[in-house]
């Protein structure tokens, strides 16, 4: 199966995350040639044709990357169920991940240990090399990923990021619930299950 396609913003070269591997095409898609075996959830490409790609739950980076021996570990990053990632459209340096797995959330009535909960998000400065964290794990106040009174997370298979196509330090995060995050407000929920009037702006 194919978990995600991005194409080169100049070169013809469509990339596809796919359960055998991270492959691409420069045919239209008639041939795809291998470039890292392994269970790759997801691939993100920037303007200057730059990959990120989580590979056995790993995210890896290439600035040549056709070559697929190019492809190297990030570290820094948690040991996580799913990673899923996305670059800046308007500034490649900045580059984000999010990182999802079992937390452990305090909660009124105890501590709750979650599969599929927010463990971090992370952002890169420097085109995908390194990563800080600038979201912790969640709680039961900013719970992205967890429906908190069910004991339950949906980050394993539920889980989404994006950046604003103007502003390369504004996110927007999907799971069980919808949030964004600038530096000014930090992180916050903007839109959740709920049919609520906030919930429309």
């Amino acid at each position: 199966y194919v978990g995600r396609l991005v194409s080169h913003p100049s070169d013809n070269i469509v990339y596809a995350a796919t359960n055998l591997g991270l492959r691409y095409s420069n045919d239209g898609g008639q041939t795809w040639t291998s470039l890292r075996p392994g269970l790759c959830d997801d691939v993100a490409i920037d303007k200057n044709g730059n990959v990120l790609a989580v590979i056995a739950d790993r995210l890896y980076r290439s600035s040549t990357p056709l070559v697929g021996t190019s492809y190297k570990i990030v570290e820094g990053l948690p040991n996580s169920g799913r990673i899923v990632i996305s670059y800046a459209p308007s500034d490649p340096s900045f580059a984000y991940a999010m990182c999802t797995g079992n937390v452990t959330i305090e909660a009124p009535s105890g501590n709750l240990t979650i599969g599929g909960g927010l463990i971090g998000v992370y952002q890169s400065k420097d085109n995908g090399a390194t990563f800080s964290q600038i979201i912790g794990k969640e709680n039961v106040y900013f719970n992205l990923m967890t429906h908190i009174s069910l004991g339950s997370g949906q980050g394993i298979y539920n889980s989404c990021i994006g950046v604003h196509p103007t502003n390369p330090e504004r996110i927007f995060m999907g799971g069980i619930n919808f949030a964004e995050w600038t530096p000014q407000l930090g992180a916050r929920i903007v839109g959740n299950t709920g049919d609520f009037p906030t919930n429309r702006k």
